[in-house]
């Protein structure tokens, strides 16, 4: 179909607007401070994120995923503020794609869609139950950088880049996933934690013994055969107590652990309890 004069028109108007310029090139710290120097209206520095980026530079897990550093037209930084912040404090170049004279009208719509979590990447490699093994992995990578006083990394600045957990489910994914199916039957017998959390105790505890983790996992969910003071019965009925409670991942994982060891050394309890300032247990 032939176009109409009003289209010919418009196709052969010329652009009144900046058209933007793009390309991949290596960032420097002096750069990027020169960047930031000359401000731009940006969201609010998040120093946790600043933090996590740099880490990941500094060791070599930076990977270039052509989401542009974007320049508007009088060379502020619109968008990657937090990347350039932590090149700097990394003191390392990075390559990025940076594209210049963004115009305007494309900030006030930037950074609609959705950001790509770890349970998409994991159902991307054709992981199953991809959500339960990415919260898994989330804390079974924490889990890796404990404190001197073994308490697992935890709240808004314990974050795990993706890179970090991707290669953590590359080692362990045989070990990992069968799990997933034990943890779910504990889940639905009403043992407070979710499906991701047990999945991460149940492989924790497999380190150690498989075939006590598997009688560990079966006590948990039946709840029978066990008598007053039995470890295992203590915990189903502590963690009954706080249903409903905002979970909380290391009291509920050092009531888990200190549950495990006193079944593993054959040793009745008559309280299981854990305080913010006990040194969190270490599976034996």
């Amino acid at each position: 179909m032939p176009r109409t004069r009003s289209a010919r028109v418009a196709a052969e108007t010329p652009v009144s607007f900046p058209v933007p310029s793009f390309g991949v090139m290596e960032v420097t710290p002096v750069l990027a401070q020169a960047w930031l120097d000359k401000g731009g209206v940006n969201r609010r520095v998040q120093t946790f994120r600043v933090k996590h980026f740099a880490e990941q530079m500094r060791r070599g897990e930076w990977r270039q995923t052509y989401e542009p550093i974007k320049l508007d037209a009088q060379g502020r930084v619109r968008d990657g503020q937090h990347r350039l912040r932590a090149l700097i404090e990394a003191g390392v170049p990075v390559q990025f794609l940076v594209v210049t004279d963004v115009t305007e009208d494309a900030f006030i719509v930037m950074d609609s869609g959705r950001p790509r979590s770890l349970s998409d990447v994991f159902h991307m490699q054709d992981v199953e139950s991809p959500r339960v093994i990415a919260a898994a992995v989330r804390i079974l990578v924490l889990w890796g950088r404990r404190s001197e006083r073994g308490i697992p990394s935890a709240g808004g600045s314990a974050i795990v880049s993706k890179p970090e957990a991707v290669e953590f489910l590359r080692i362990n994914r045989k070990t990992l996933e069968p799990w997933v199916a034990d943890a779910r039957r504990i889940t639905l017998a009403g043992v407070r934690g979710g499906d991701g959390f047990w999945t991460a105790m149940l492989f924790i505890f497999s380190q150690l013994s498989a075939e006590d983790t598997l009688r560990f996992a079966e006590y948990l969910d039946a709840g029978a055969d066990m008598p007053k003071g039995h470890p295992i019965l203590m915990l189903r009925e502590q963690l009954r107590m706080l249903e409903g409670a905002r979970a909380s991942i290391n009291p509920t994982a050092a009531l888990a652990i200190k549950a495990w060891n006193a079944w593993r050394k054959k040793q009745p309890l008559t309280r299981l309890i854990y305080r913010a300032n006990d040194k969190f247990p270490e599976p034996a």
